[in-house]
């Protein structure tokens, strides 16, 4: 009789484990999903409203391209590409999850445009006008940078250095394209907040955030990811893409990020054999780095430019 007891009790608990997961995987990664933005709002996370307006009213009266590619899945992905008088390079924005071009990159686009950089803000796969179902942490948006760098080095700028840009997500994004294959004009990245891997972040998120424990939940949702999204949380670990890159990479981080802690920079930093430098944003949080010190920020980006090119 006990051991039926034992036996029930495991079963209920399993499953409710499992609904929970369940639960965590829908609110992570299926794109009709906004509850996380809730957390979001509650731990006092966001963007300059006025600085996003302004910047993109300014974007909406600039000569702008509605550009596509289609990704290795079949999905209709969209970007814009704006075209800088006399560019010297051209600049691919990746923004980040459940972010988009315009709360991720208003502060920088014209600073971009202004120093002769072509831009293109690409909308990751799931967010604004491209399709998708799914948000995947880069294990598939990679290969959608990847392709979006052959774009551009093929169809839109054939010409210049190109560069890779993402913020959050986005840095993760391009940091784990480089293990795919790379046109000779790709000169450098820069990796805004980016996190080292999907189950690290699931594991901080647990204990910080949502205050349960990680295990075993993080696995249920790896399983679900794997079941439905069709991927798993190791495709989303920078290791392997940076242990053999060479590729010039600037990381930087807010030292206050609460929503992707700061370590994370500090390990993909060490894990990448190219030449490399990693800038702390003092008090600054999640992709706020830009806000917080915008002189330093445009130092470092323009002294990348210039060296690396």
């Amino acid at each position: 009789m006990l051991f039926l007891i034992i036996f029930i009790i495991l079963i209920i608990i399993t499953v409710v484990l499992f609904i929970v997961g369940y639960k965590m995987f829908n609110i992570s990664c299926r794109v009709s999903n906004k509850d996380i933005f809730k957390l979001y709002e509650k731990n006092g996370m966001g963007f300059d409203d006025r600085c996003v307006s302004v910047n993109i009213d300014w974007l909406n009266e600039q000569d702008t391209k509605d550009v596509y590619i289609k990704s290795s899945d079949g999905l209709k992905l969209h970007g814009i590409y704006l075209t800088a008088p006399n560019a010297y390079r051209t600049v691919i924005c990746v923004h980040g999850y459940r972010g988009s071009y315009a709360t991720d990159f208003s502060a920088i686009i014209r600073y971009l445009y202004n120093n002769h950089s072509n831009v293109l803000l690409i909308e990751q796969r799931g967010h604004g006008d491209s399709q998708g179902d799914f948000i995947t942490f880069g294990a598939m948006e990679s290969d959608d940078v990847s392709k979006w760098l052959d774009f551009t080095s093929t169809k839109l700028d054939d010409k210049h250095p190109i560069y890779l840009y993402g913020v959050s997500m986005g840095a993760t994004s391009v940091l784990l394209s480089l293990s795919h294959h790379k046109p000779y004009m790709l000169k450098g990245v820069i990796a805004d907040c980016g996190y080292s891997s999907m189950k690290t972040e699931c594991k901080y998120l647990c204990n910080k955030w949502f205050h349960i424990p990680a295990f075993p939940l993080v696995n249920i949702v790896n399983f679900y990811c794997n079941l439905i999204a069709r991927f798993h949380m190791k495709d989303t670990s920078t290791k392997k893409a940076l242990t053999n890159n060479e590729i010039p990479i600037l990381f930087i981080h807010g030292e206050s990020d609460t929503f992707v802690e700061p370590e994370n920079s500090r390990t993909n930093y060490a894990r990448t054999k190219g030449p490399k430098e990693l800038v702390w944003i003092k008090g600054a949080d999640h992709a706020q780095s830009i806000f917080k010190n915008p002189e330093l920020y445009h130092a470092k980006l323009e002294y990348f430019f210039n060296t690396y090119k």
